[in-house]
This record gives structure tokens, C-alpha cells and sequence, in this order.
């Protein structure tokens, strides 16, 4: 099969461009771990029960049907990335957003991928 693109359609210009873009940007691999993380549909499912809620452990892992334990290692990588924050109230855990406008970055992201 021969090569869509060759030597004579290259442009210098636009190549040097996109490869000083690509070096300049220095956030590219948190952005991908960033969306791999978001790529998990466990960890979609407790931001979408997160939304606008404040959650302990356990009303987190019976509404997405997994062990306290299970939801509990989500929950962490969660924080672990600065979405969410964790609050100790006695034994009880609550997990909610780290902040309004993390919580409306993710609303909006979920939103988008949903179709509404």
C-alpha cells in the first residue's frame, strides 16, 4: 500500500509549529492521567451521586452497588487527584468535590458525554 502523504506534501513551517506546541506544553501526561482516570465508569458513577451531595463510604458504595472496600480504593484514587476532598466526622467518611468549580468541570463533562 503506498503512503497517503509524502516528502512533497510536508510543510517545514507547520511541523516545526506543532512540535514546539507539543514541547511547550508540559501538562500532557497529567491531562491523559487526568482523563484516564475519568475513564473508569466506577469512578464516573460516584461523581454523578457526588454532584451537589456530601457522601459517607457507605451511602457511596450501596448506590453504586460495590463493597465498602471496593469503593473506598475509587474513592481514594479520586482524592489522591485532587477531586475530591475527604472529611472525618467521628468513624464516618464523607466524600465530596474538592471545590464549586471542579464540581461544575465534571458536571459539565458528564453533561456533554450524556447528551443533554
Amino acid at each position: 500500500m503506498e503512503p497517503v502523504c509524502g516528502d512533497l506534501c510536508k510543510n517545514e513551517e507547520i511541523i516545526i509549529i506543532n512540535k514546539e506546541k507539543i514541547k511547550n506544553y508540559t501538562k500532557l501526561e497529567g491531562t491523559a492521567d487526568y482523563y484516564k482516570l475519568l475513564g473508569n465508569q466506577t469512578r464516573l458513577k460516584i461523581l454523578l451521586i457526588l454532584l451537589d451531595n456530601k457522601l459517607c463510604v457507605c451511602d457511596i458504595a450501596e448506590s453504586i452497588e460495590l463493597s465498602i472496600p471496593a469503593a473506598s480504593q475509587q474513592l481514594k484514587m479520586l482524592k489522591q487527584s485532587g477531586i475530591l476532598t475527604r472529611k472525618n466526622t467521628g468513624k464516618t467518611v464523607y466524600y465530596s468535590f474538592t471545590d464549586k468549580k471542579t464540581e461544575k468541570k465534571i458536571a459539565k463533562l458528564l453533561e456533554v458525554v450524556s447528551g443533554k
